[in-house]
């Protein structure tokens, strides 16, 4: 099952589980944050607002009980799952460099999250490269692509 949580409760939802004896796991990525002249590394969840939890109903029903969970998210193809957090874990034990981004592909309506042009909404035109995709803006019937980072882009 995956456990969506509430803002910014998944390590608190991970200790919560593991103290109960609940197998889980929260992939994470160490950052480097600036506040002010101060630097700290930090580890920040690579899904943000997800852990992994293993198991049935009753194990859904116990992360519930810790008022951390806003919804659980039953998953139809386990191997499936596990496969693919075991290859994320792989990455992020040898060092990859991981970042989180929604699944978006030509055609789907997106938002601008980050950055200089934060808010601007369009149309994915299409996705150039994996660093890169190109996103549509229509304005007065004429339309304008602008290249963004596909990290810096939600779908709506």
């Amino acid at each position: 099952m995956i456990a969506h949580t509430k803002s910014r409760q998944e390590k608190s939802l991970v200790s919560d589980l593991l103290t109960g004896g609940i197998a889980c796991y929260l992939p994470v990525l160490r950052e480097l944050r600036s506040h002010g002249a101060r630097k700290r590394w930090v580890d920040m969840p690579l899904f943000p607002g997800y852990v992994f939890v293993r198991g049935g109903r009753d194990v859904g029903a116990v992360a519930r009980r810790t008022g951390r969970v806003a919804n659980m998210i039953p998953v139809g193809d386990q191997a499936q799952l596990v496969h693919e957090l075991r290859q994320i874990r792989c990455a992020i034990e040898a060092g990859g460099r991981l970042a989180s981004s929604a699944f978006l592909e030509a055609g789907v309506p997106a938002r601008i999250a980050r950055g200089p042009l934060k808010g601007v909404e369009g149309v994915v035109e299409s996705v150039a490269s994996p660093e890169r995709l190109i996103l549509l803006i229509r304005t007065l019937g004429r339309a304008t692509s602008v290249e963004v980072a596909p990290g810096d882009v939600e779908r709506l």
